[in-house]
């Protein structure tokens, strides 16, 4: 039974030991990521560039900044600058892109640190334009549409257009006024008058005649 148990304690005493050791490495890691933040990703730079970055202090050992081809097939990379001291936003190296031809690379910041496993960024497609023209971006035609000014058209002094005066109708002889009206319902009211006065007289002579025989 003594010689069945003994291999398994010697396995739990080495995972006792170890396990220190990797929580030891895992502090040393460092809580902020290493970092390029000048030049960006196909940016044009030339002559002696600054790249800027970040590169955390704990379990820091060294760093260094590297360069390659894009799209190099072979993963080549080409050390620009070692550094024995962490940064903070500050310069990591002066690339000199003088002595390389005009192309595109990758850029690479490696750290070793107290881990074993090194932490490292890239930074992809920066445009090394020291001997060729510095290619702009194409305007996008709908913001040219929005910065054209419109200019307004000359055109000649604007002739006045003369104003239609309306020609007063004729009086129109049909029209009957009020006054009109009274006039011919007093006329009609003297005629039917008369007729009745007419017709009174008659009557009265014819009635005075038949008693007479």
């Amino acid at each position: 039974m003594r010689k069945t148990y003994l291999p398994l304690l010697i396995l739990l005493f080495l995972y006792a030991i170890s396990v220190p050791k990797w929580n030891v490495q895992a502090q040393n890691r460092p809580l902020n990521p290493v970092v390029i933040t000048s030049p960006k990703g196909g940016e044009a730079i030339q002559g002696i560039f600054p790249v800027v970055g970040s590169i955390p202090a704990n379990g820091f050992i060294s760093a260094s900044l590297f360069f390659r081809y894009a799209g190099d097939e072979t993963n080549t990379w080409f050390l620009v600058q070692e550094l024995t001291e962490p940064i903070e936003n500050s310069t990591v190296a002066k690339w000199d892109t003088t002595k390389i031809s005009d192309g595109i690379y990758d850029l690479k910041l490696e750290v070793k640190l107290a881990d074993p496993e090194p932490i490292k960024t890239l930074v992809f497609g920066v445009r090394v334009r020291n001997y060729s023209v510095i290619e702009t971006n194409t305007p996008n035609p709908s913001e040219n549409r929005a910065n054209l000014t419109q200019v307004p058209t000359a055109t000649g002094t604007p002739t006045p257009t003369p104003i239609h005066t309306p020609t007063p109708l004729a009086t129109n002889q049909a029209i009957i006024s009020s006054s009109n009206i009274q006039h011919s319902l007093s006329q009609g009211v003297i005629a039917v008058l008369a007729i009745f006065l007419i017709f009174g007289i008659y009557t009265t002579i014819r009635n005075s005649q038949r008693k007479i025989r």
